[in-house]
């Protein structure tokens, strides 16, 4: 049976209210389970419903918003943005603790404005 994607969803959502490994890391690792929920969901149903071909590598992401922009480009808009997002938490070590939590509410966002589109 092939993994649930959703699962990442919910998992962000637990991370936003239970902060047991710190608030920092929970809301850090909570923006990347929204895009990799987001990402994978779009992908699968891509494939199936319109030939998508990922590489299996990181290349996908890009070539995931760029085959969106053919189908949804509000949505290829919002899986870049939320890429975008989910780097900076991944990747800035400097950041404060506000921009932190106002990355992960507008993480949240998006992935719930797309997933709403594309359950």
């Amino acid at each position: 049976m092939a993994f649930d994607w959703k699962g990442y969803h919910a998992l962000a959502e637990e991370l936003c209210h239970n902060h047991t490994g710190g608030k920092e890391a929970a809301l850090r690792t909570a923006c990347s389970r929204y895009y990799y929920s987001v990402f994978h969901r779009l992908q699968e149903h891509c494939i199936v419903n319109s030939n998508f071909k990922p590489e299996g590598n990181s290349n996908d992401h890009r070539l995931l918003v760029d085959h969106f922009e053919w189908i949804n480009e509000s949505v290829a808009r919002k899986l870049d943005s939320l890429r975008q997002l989910r780097n900076t938490c991944d990747y800035r070590g400097s950041l404060d603790i506000m921009t932190i939590e106002n990355t992960t509410k507008y993480s949240k966002s998006l992935a719930t404005q797309i997933l709403l589109a594309y359950p």
